[in-house]
């Protein structure tokens, strides 16, 4: 996006429209005090994600569930197959929360999109404004970043549908709600569905002896830096690991694990920029 179409995007942003959008939310659990109890995936959560595939769905855009209940709305870039740009939050709140809590990162990124398809622009990667599942741990379920955690794979799909709110209900059980209260919506995978072809091109782009480039993002990202560190091992030599993109707050820790368990004892791990070759890890 150019300067110029940064620019008229921006003047398209409409301060009051962002404002209505906050104060319907703000119905959807309103309490006497002038704060919102919307906890996750309760009838007041499906209605604030049911009002707002409605409002994508009028826009053109579409929208989609994952298998953790994470609600993703898209607006098509010129290329298909591009990665996303991603920008949200959640809608539920905690049981006194705010009329902003949470869901100001959600309208913002809606906001965004609108502004962006009312000023005519076209963007190479799609746009998705996402609503993670239950980020307020302890709210309705004990779990908190529970959908945005199982969507870089550090909590288990398993687990997570097997977690109980005090009247014994499962997140299993209330996204069958959630999926009745959003009549005809698709389904995607969870996590980055581009992880596959991700690990193609990584493994692709290995030309002589040089790794140069690889995308680890979602619940298989171990599985490609075991692949990373395999390749360089097979070739003795790897060149410019140049951008290593990941969602996992410890990963330099991974990688230097999946490294020692794969090259032998005594063996370096090197990096080089062309003039200068230093050890990473051994």
């Amino acid at each position: 996006m150019t300067n110029a179409s940064a620019a008229k995007a921006a003047a398209a942003v409409d301060e009051k429209r962002l404002w209505q959008r906050h104060m319907a939310m703000a119905k959807l659990g309103a309490t006497p005090r002038g704060g919102v109890r919307r906890l996750a995936l309760d009838g007041n959560d499906n209605e604030a994600r049911r009002v707002l595939v409605e409002w994508a769905r009028g826009l053109g855009f579409t929208a989609s569930l994952d298998p953790i209940g994470n609600l993703f709305i898209r607006r098509a870039g010129s290329a298909r197959d591009a990665e996303p740009v991603m920008s949200g939050s959640h809608t539920d709140t905690q049981p006194s929360g705010g009329k902003f809590d949470g869901i100001y990162g959600v309208l913002a990124a809606c906001e965004a999109l609108e502004a962006i398809e009312r000023a005519g622009i076209t963007t190479r990667r799609p746009l998705e404004a996402v609503v993670w599942t239950c980020e307020e741990g302890g709210a309705r379920f004990p779990m908190g970043t529970m959908g945005s955690g199982g969507f870089v794979g550090l909590k288990q799909l398993s687990d997570i549908l097997k977690v109980k709110d005090d009247a014994g209900i499962t997140v299993g059980e209330a996204l069958k709600a959630t999926r009745a209260a959003l009549s005809g919506i698709e389904e995607r995978p969870l996590g980055f569905v581009k992880l596959v072809t991700a690990r193609r091109r990584l493994l692709g782009r290995l030309g002589g002896g040089e790794l140069v480039g690889a995308q680890i993002v979602g619940p298989r990202a171990g599985e490609l830096i075991q692949e990373c560190a395999l390749a360089m091992q097979t070739r003795c030599f790897a060149g410019r690991l140049t951008q290593t993109i990941h969602a996992y707050p410890a990963m330099s820790v991974a990688v230097q694990q999946a490294a020692a368990q794969l090259f032998p004892l005594g063996r370096a791990l090197v990096e080089s920029d062309g003039s200068e070759t230093r050890s990473v890890s051994g």
